[in-house]
């Protein structure tokens, strides 16, 4: 088709550039669900750093907002090297992220790890840790994992405002009781799901993380308390007490076949008064089943009599499983060991808790999804 003559014309080169941007948007949003999960600041001991700023994925993210707002899942997952970036890094780094967290319109999920010895890094990367507290109150936020990081007790008050909280390895700074902040924070109590893995070393990490959960006793639905992941590590079950949390519906909780750990596992299931809990969970923290010796001086007669007894009218299953920790794409227990070590356990507890066997009450876990116990998909 000829072009008439007096019409305007438009230089080719104009024309392949209008097409070629065409282009370039329509492979981004086809592409769009890919994003729906992104990992940032990932970095090993042979990777560019400034590399990494001008040509990864935090650069595109920041030029391309159609894409962070797509975004359900962000996991930050920066471990501390021996030669970590420069500071002049991470303020450039600050400016790609600031822009990052203003389009993330759909966050639901956010999973935070550090490095496993005392750094943290969001407290040495410059003006990130701000940005990254920011990530938490995203309206549309659901879950927030928090794994080696640092808080003190008002960064930890206002995570209330948060349906569901992972809190592994969390090592918290006690700064005093008066705080406008956490009195803000207590007027939007929505925690109704608390995981917890509790430290390797005794502290008073469990008592301080036990109290956040009673602030959010009216709320407080789903408990997951885990022991460090060392087979019979304390669990610190001498923190908790269920007549704090009337709210409650489901416990998962770590218990060693052990007479010190067992005991306080009955002591905190005896109860005063009615529970509401309808799924309790025993995840049993052992390498090889004891001998018969030592099961048998377990209180197994007070246990049985506590969970068929009037404090739990609600009670409709009893799961029994053991431990079990995701580390990357593989298991803690490879699966075949999970399954067989789930059943020598259900056995167990169906055997010397014959009031419960008879209600039918006890059965074997399903495969763990993850270490927390939470089916994602």
């Amino acid at each position: 088709m000829s072009i008439p003559p007096g019409e305007p014309r438009f230089p080719p080169e104009l024309v392949e550039r209008v097409f070629s941007e065409l282009r370039y948007r329509a492979a981004i949003i086809s592409r769009l669900p890919d994003f729906k999960t992104v990992t940032l600041f990932s970095l090993n001991e042979d990777h560019d750093a400034e590399t990494d700023l001008s040509q990864g994925l935090l650069s595109f993210l920041a030029s391309n907002p159609q894409v962070t707002s797509v975004i359900r899942t962000l996991i930050l997952d920066h471990v501390l090297i021996q030669q970590d970036p420069a500071l002049d890094y991470w303020h450039k780094v600050c400016e790609k992220f600031s822009t990052v967290v203003q389009h993330l319109s759909c966050l639901e999920h956010v999973t935070i790890f550090s490095s496993a010895s005392d750094d943290d890094w969001t407290l040495k990367a410059g003006r990130i840790r701000p940005l990254v507290l920011q990530l938490f109150f995203a309206p549309s936020i659901q879950w927030v994992e928090l794994r080696g990081l640092r808080l003190d007790e008002h960064e930890l008050s206002e995570l209330l405002c948060i349906p569901e909280l992972t809190l592994s390895r969390t090592k918290i700074a006690l700064l005093g009781s008066t705080n406008p902040s956490t009195a803000k924070s207590m007027g939007s109590v929505r925690l109704r799901k608390l995981s917890v893995i509790t430290p390797e070393e005794r502290s008073e990490l469990p008592w301080i993380t036990f109290n956040f959960a009673k602030k959010a006793a009216q709320t407080l639905e789903q408990l997951n308390w885990m022991s460090f992941w060392e087979f019979g590590a304390d669990a610190y079950l001498d923190v908790l007490d269920l007549h704090a949390l009337p709210s409650l519906k489901r416990l998962s909780i770590s218990v060693a076949l052990n007479e010190d750990q067992f005991s306080r596992f009955v002591d905190l299931i005896t109860l005063r008064s009615r529970s509401g809990i309808e799924i309790l969970e025993i995840l049993c923290d052992y390498d090889s089943l004891p001998d018969d010796g030592i099961l048998s001086s377990l209180p197994w007669e007070k246990l049985d009599v506590a969970l068929t007894g009037r404090a739990y009218p609600c009670l409709r299953r009893v799961v029994i499983s053991v431990k079990a920790f995701k580390f990357g794409h593989g298991y803690f227990w490879n699966l075949r060991d999970y399954d067989d070590h789930c059943t020598e356990a259900a056995s167990l507890f169906e055997s010397r808790l014959p009031r419960l066997q008879r209600k039918g009450l006890i059965c074997a876990a399903p495969r763990p999804i993850d270490d927390i116990r939470r089916s994602r998909d």
